[in-house]
């Protein structure tokens, strides 16, 4: 298949690719000191409504960085789903207050706004458009830092970062090693106040994430480590998470999960469950994590023999006779429902646009058709 080919010439051209790993620290002073190290002096922080007004989770990196001397300029209207337009907004933000330095501080929403800000400024004569797909960005002029307040994304580390055009209902990611953020706090402080349904959609992410890097057929060694250590951890502290927020320890386990989530798929890549939740939440707005959360057991089904043996590793590490059912249980366990809901008339339009992404990108155990995707979808939703 032609996948397959262009699949092996992806996977050795990686070879030749410079990964990086941000720095991590766990304290905002000495977060604040390292972005003061990088020559900023002034830092456009991107952030929500809730995390920086109602629940103030910005106060102290601010405070910390007076400290240092940086400067913080805070745009707190990142919404889910980033769209084109307010990062293009945010991008002449950063210009015309004369920053210097960008922090996404948030879930991944705000991450990968202000990490698609970042591309736009550095590449001006490049539209959000031109940057799709694999190494558009090529160079970064700006220094990036994140503050992930959920555990799921793991876009403090990753390569990525996952767009929404409005005006044409497509959500795409634009992925490049020189987007990665140069530092980023993992403060489980930050996400003692997420809800427990976000923290169950969150924490199902990241677990997509590291499944999906271990079942497809272009991980590495270093890739399988982080993603078999990270299922494991996420099936140990996501439903003490879940039930007790305040437990600082699992709020701990599963931000350093998602992070190394976050390294196993920025090398490894997804796989179909991204797919179809980009199609769904491009056309809907749904939560990216909830798509994840509700399509894993579904698509590791339709995998079937393909995907099996590595499955049966990741039952291994998590104790468990049937991996699948594993997941099921934790779904229900943590609150997540079995289905989305779709419209009948969008099915076709939806598995399209996740086979135009996934095809030949995605190094997935099994190559599925729109007409496969499809049945998947039906399977996972419930048609209005």
């Amino acid at each position: 298949m032609l996948e397959r080919v262009y699949q092996s010439i992806m996977r050795l051209g990686r070879r030749f690719i410079r990964f990086s790993v941000p720095k991590v620290y766990y304290a905002a002073e000495e977060f604040a000191g390292f972005i003061k190290g990088c020559g900023v002096k002034k830092a456009l922080i991107v952030t929500g409504n809730s995390v920086h007004n109602k629940h103030k989770l910005t106060e102290s990196l601010i405070k910390s960085l007076k400290e240092h001397e940086v400067e913080a300029v805070v745009f707190s209207e990142a919404k889910v789903n980033p769209t084109v337009e307010q990062a293009e907004y945010v991008a002449r933000l950063f210009i015309d207050f004369s920053c210097d330095g960008l922090i996404g501080f948030g879930g991944g929403s705000a991450m990968d706004l202000a990490k698609a800000a970042a591309c736009r400024v550095s590449r001006p004569d490049k539209s959000f458009f031109s940057l799709k797909g694999m190494l558009k960005v090529k160079k970064m002029t700006v220094p990036l830092f994140a503050v992930p307040t959920t555990a799921g994304t793991g876009s403090e580390t990753t390569i990525c970062a996952v767009i929404t055009d409005a005006e044409n209902k497509d959500k795409y990611a634009i992925n490049d090693p020189v987007i990665t953020p140069l530092a980023t706090l993992l403060d489980a402080e930050l996400t003692v106040s997420l809800s427990p349904s976000l923290t169950a959609q969150t924490g199902m992410d990241a677990l997509t994430h590291a499944i999906e890097a271990y079942i497809g057929r272009s991980g590495t060694k270093e890739s399988d480590e982080y993603a078999i250590k990270a299922v494991k951890s996420i099936f140990e502290n996501l439903q003490i998470a879940v039930a007790n927020g305040s437990d600082r320890a699992a709020r701990k386990n599963m931000l350093t999960a998602s992070f190394e989530a976050g390294i196993a798929f920025s090398r490894a890549y997804v796989g179909y469950v991204h797919a179809l939740a980009h199609a769904i939440g491009g056309y809907y707005g749904t939560p990216h994590g909830l798509c994840n959360a509700v399509l894993l057991p579904y698509v590791l089904k339709a995998y079937g023999k393909s995907a099996q043996k590595k499955l049966n590793i990741l039952a291994k590490a998590i104790g468990s006779d049937d991996f699948i059912d594993s997941v099921s249980k934790l779904s229900e366990k943590i609150g997540i429902p079995k289905k989305l809901k779709v419209r009948e008339k969008d099915l076709d339009e939806l598995a399209l646009h996740a086979d135009k992404e996934a095809n030949p990108l995605y190094p997935v155990p099994k190559i599925f058709r729109k007409k496969q995707l499809k049945e998947i979808l039906i399977q996972a939703t419930e048609v209005e």
